[in-house]
């Protein structure tokens, strides 16, 4: 155990869940659930779909009925309102991308707790939001309407909401869905630059290379958890497959970790390789023997 996650251990944790069941109607998604985030972490969590991560991340807004248990945010129970200090980032697949609406109209709903002018906004609030998505390189792009954006612009935008409001914790759902490999690197390069000053970091994301290359700390969950640590401590065959409910196969050459999450697909191929054809200079003319 390294010497920073000794003192994580020993804090306060900003985020504490004792012994939580969440669920909908006759549904329950998770039971007896504990899990402690501390200050400054920048964590990933990962499992199947349907295992229960969009909810874990929705009860931590106050968006899901809790049947039992508590949740706490700075020791201060979260109570059914969305905690003022967590900024969240939903999936750009659930946004309404028709709604008219400008670059700077959508990062001054995150002001809404803050400003009694909404939707007027003041001078230094148009010079906060300015400085803000200049930060994340999407100054220009400040009176542009919202649809007219990459998927990868658009993460940017609704990340600088979030981030207006000077958050403690920053709640992402699938931040690099629906977006390119380069594009995917750079949020999460992004997102280590917030996390470095200051800002505690769960995000929700089905790609595990990616959280093995970013991420320092991963929480494999499928209703409940089954493991969490450093990737190259949880990410093993074992904990995978028990995670996904399927055969994983994790490959390691030095430094360098990769998942295969379907290690035995293909194979069935090597009976059917063609043989290798001559160069046409080579061709004589004589049908090919099988």
């Amino acid at each position: 155990m390294t010497t920073a996650t000794s003192e994580a251990v020993l804090a306060t944790p900003l985020v504490h869940f004792s012994k939580v069941s969440c669920g909908y109607r006759n549904k329950i998604v998770f039971e007896d659930l504990t899990l402690r985030l501390f200050s400054k972490q920048f964590a990933g969590l990962v499992g199947p779909s349907g295992a229960g991560k969009s909810t874990l991340l929705k009860s931590i807004l106050g968006m899901a009925p809790l049947l039992s248990g508590s949740i706490s945010i700075s020791g201060k129970r979260v109570n059914g309102q969305p905690p003022a200090e967590v900024g969240y980032v939903p999936q750009i697949e659930t946004v309404d991308w028709d709604f008219p609406v400008t670059v700077e109209q959508v990062v001054a709903m995150g002001l809404y707790r803050k400003s009694t002018r909404l939707p007027w906004l003041t001078r230094p609030e148009r010079m906060l939001i300015g400085e803000l998505l200049e930060r994340l390189n999407i100054g220009h792009y400040v009176n542009r309407q919202i649809k007219r954006l990459s998927g990868g612009e658009q993460q940017r935008v609704f990340l600088a909401r979030a981030l207006i409001a000077d958050p403690k914790l920053l709640i992402l759902d699938e931040p690099t869905s629906g977006v390119d490999v380069k594009t995917q690197h750079a949020i999460l390069h992004l997102l280590g630059e917030i996390n470095r000053k200051g800002v505690t970091i769960l995000l929700t994301t089905h790609d595990l290379n990616a959280v093995a290359r970013h991420l320092p700390w991963v929480i494999c969950f499928n209703q409940k958890i089954i493991a969490q640590g450093p990737p190259e401590e949880v990410f093993t065959s074992k904990i995978l497959s028990r995670t996904y409910d399927s055969e994983m196969s994790v490959i390691r050459q030095g430094d360098v970790m990769m998942v295969d999450d379907s290690p035995h697909e293909g194979h069935h191929f090597e009976k059917h390789r063609h043989p290798s054809k001559k160069k046409p200079h080579e061709h004589d003319g004589a049908p090919h023997q099988h």
